[in-house]
C-alpha cells in the first residue's frame, strides 16, 4: 500500500536532509524507502529505554534526541552524519501532529541545513495518520503516499532573517507536498 512520488529528486549523493511531516510512527518505516542511499534518524531518547529496541534503532540507523531542549550530543552526531555527506531524515514538527496543517516547526532543520552544508528535500507523507492512531499499539492497513519534493539549497548566511526565511520556505514545500500526498485522512485502495 506504498506509493512513491519523486524519488528521482533524492540528490544520489552529498549531504542531504530529508524534511517531512509526522503524523504515525510508521513514517520512520516508509521514508527511507525513498532512496537506496542509508538514512540516519533523530529519535526521542525514551525508544531507546529497552536494551532490544535500541540495539534495533541503532542498527538502523536511529540515534537518541532530548527532546524540549537543546542536545549538543544529538546535534553533533547530526552534523558528523551531514559532513561525511550522508542522510539525516527529520521531521521539522519535533514531534508527531494530527490534522492538515503543518508546524509549527522547529528551526533545527534548518540551522543544521547550514551548519552541515546540506541539501534540504521536503517530503509529505499522506494517509499514515490511519495506520497507527496516536497513543495505539496497533497497526491498521492503509494506503501510504509519499511525495518528494525538489531539493532546497542550504542558506547561504546564519542570519537569524536567512534562517527565519528558508524556514517558511519549507514549512510551504512541506505543507503542499503533504496535502498532494493525500494529507492526514485515509487513502482509499483504487
Amino acid at each position: 500500500g506504498l506509493q512513491i512520488e519523486g524519488a528521482h529528486r533524492v540528490p544520489p549523493e552529498g549531504a542531504v536532509i530529508i524534511a517531512a511531516n509526522h503524523r504515525s510512527n510508521f513514517d520512520s518505516a516508509v521514508l527511507p524507502r525513498i532512496t537506496h542511499r542509508p538514512v540516519n534518524f533523530m529519535a526521542k531518547r525514551e525508544f531507546f529505554a529497552t536494551t532490544a529496541l535500541s540495539r534495533f534503532l541503532t542498527h538502523v540507523g536511529a540515534f537518541p534526541v532530548d527532546r524540549g531542549r537543546p542536545d549538543k550530543t544529538a546535534t553533533a552526531h547530526a552534523l558528523a552524519v551531514l559532513r561525511a555527506g550522508g542522510v539525516l531524515a527529520l521531521y521539522p514538527e519535533g514531534t508527531r501532529r494530527s490534522g492538515d496543517e503543518i508546524g509549527p516547526v522547529q528551526r533545527g532543520t534548518v540551522w543544521l541545513s547550514q551548519r552541515g552544508d546540506a541539501q534540504i528535500l521536503p517530503v509529505g507523507i499522506g494517509g499514515s495518520e490511519f495506520t497507527q492512531v496516536k497513543g495505539s499499539k496497533r497497526i491498521h492497513r492503509m494506503r501510504v503516499r509519499i511525495v518528494v519534493g525538489d531539493p532546497l539549497p542550504p542558506p547561504v548566511s546564519r542570519s537569524r532573517e536567512a534562517l527565519a526565511s528558508r524556514s517558511t520556505e519549507l514549512v510551504k514545500a512541506i505543507q503542499e507536498l503533504f496535502h498532494e500526498a493525500g494529507g492526514p485522512g485515509p487513502i482509499p485502495f483504487r
